[in-house]
């Protein structure tokens, strides 16, 4: 069975004594996300290619390290802004690819359906006039309604409500302000998204008419705006074993039943350790997979073998490694 011994664990020299807690988090703004990963504990001379791929409503984020491996450990933040995302819940896993097992977490989080905002003016000092007005503006899947000259409270208090029927769009509004007096405002309004379609507008019970806007189909693909890392902080010492060679060692040697074998990855790869004859046949394959930078054990089991002479065979990448092994009589 192999494991990763992590140096860290094994030869730490602290610099700091204070433990970070390694975060996943997402804010939210309209169609906006930033996903954060907050104090990860990644090797110093990291430098994260923050990769993003899209599946729906599922994202995946590889936090891809380019950068050199360095004899200390140390904490950064990390965060990606996505963009022009559709409304719904998203699921979201983080994994980066230097660490064994390469998986950090899984967040949620949900783009609104729908939303409703409005601005407005002071009071404007005109005469009191009948020319009150509104504009339709359409921006991608929302509508803006500019109200021009709107005569209300002094002291305006608005409370809005909107609602669909069929394809007619509906709003209206009551003015709760206490003050003994009325001037004119412009109000803007904004609501949106809205699926693609023409729509009739039913502005406070027809006071303007009953103009129609049209909604174009323009889905936008979701985007990434920008990636962050933080400097490193808080760093942390490791045991200055050599990581620049590959390192393959097996013991006890000669053997009777059990031998350890270990091995330093200096790059990451698919590790390749065989078992040949003394012929150079392969009779047992020990592992074949990925591995990242680290310091692995495997407790291997020979009690299949017959007594004999052996050669062990280590492949990393463009590396291999080859050792005579014995085993013995019981």
């Amino acid at each position: 069975m192999k494991k990763l011994v992590c140096i860290l664990a094994l030869f730490l020299v602290t610099f700091s004594s204070i433990a970070q807690v390694d975060t996943i988090y997402a804010t939210v703004y309209n169609d906006s996300v930033t996903i954060w990963h907050m104090n990860t504990f990644r090797n110093c001379g990291s430098l994260f290619d923050i990769q993003v791929d899209f599946d729906d409503y599922f994202i995946t984020i590889n936090e891809v390290d380019t950068g050199q491996l360095a004899y200390c450990m140390c904490y950064f933040n990390l965060s990606v802004t996505l963009a022009s995302l559709e409304p719904g819940m998203y699921t979201v896993d983080v994994y980066g690819d230097d660490m064994d097992g390469g998986y950090f977490g899984r967040i949620y989080f949900e783009i609104g359906n729908s939303g409703f905002s409005y601005s407005m003016t002071d009071c404007l000092e005109m005469e009191k006039t009948d020319s009150s007005s509104i504009e339709l503006l359409v921006n991608e899947d929302h509508l803006k309604v500019n109200w021009y000259n709107a005569f209300l409270n002094c002291c305006p208090e608005l409370e809005w409500t909107t609602w669909f029927t069929t394809d007619t769009f509906h709003i209206s509004l009551t003015d709760n302000g206490v003050c003994d007096c009325e001037c004119f405002f412009n109000v803007s309004l904004q609501y949106g998204p809205f699926t693609p379609g023409t729509y009739v507008l039913d502005f406070l019970d027809g006071l303007y008419g009953y103009p129609e806007f049209t909604i174009i189909e323009n889905k936008t693909d979701p985007q990434i705006i920008s990636t962050y890392q933080s400097p490193c902080y808080d760093a942390q010492n490791t045991e200055q074993i050599s990581l620049l060679e590959n390192k393959f060692e097996v013991y006890p040697n000669p053997f009777s039943t059990n031998m350890t074998i270990e091995y330093v990855v200096n790059e990451p790869g698919i590790v390749r350790v065989e078992i040949y004859d003394v012929i150079g046949k392969s009779i047992i394959l020990i592992d074949d997979e990925m591995c990242h930078h680290g310091k692995y054990t495997n407790n291997f089991n020979g009690s299949q073998l017959k007594p004999g002479v052996y050669f062990i065979r280590y492949q990393l990448n463009n590396t291999i490694l080859t050792k005579k092994i014995v085993k013995e009589e019981l």
